[in-house]
């Protein structure tokens, strides 16, 4: 693990519904890069890849201001893609 980040703050980043950022290829290998939040509220960038039907962190890293901006707008959309549109009404509240 990365200095700084540790192994249970990327656990509780990847189980606290962390958002797929994109998707590359690293040498054939498909890496996914997710932001997510631990249960202290830091917001972490997670890159990872599976091996032999297992998950490996390859790195994890704080997020800058840039990257923390975009993590909210993409969870502002996230939630309200989730609103029924026939009411306005956000499911997650029902």
């Amino acid at each position: 693990m990365p200095v700084g980040v540790k192994r249970a703050d990327v656990e509780q980043a990847l189980s606290n519904g962390p958002i797929l950022i994109y998707e590359q290829s690293v040498g054939g290998e498909a890496r996914f890069v997710y932001y997510g939040e631990t249960d202290a509220g830091r917001l972490l960038a997670v890159v990872l890849t599976e091996r032999d039907d297992r998950i490996r962190v390859v790195t994890a890293y704080r997020l800058d201001a840039g990257q923390k901006r975009d993590s909210f707008a993409r969870r502002l959309r996230v939630n309200h893609e989730e609103d029924d549109p026939t009411t306005g009404v956000c499911k997650r509240r029902r």
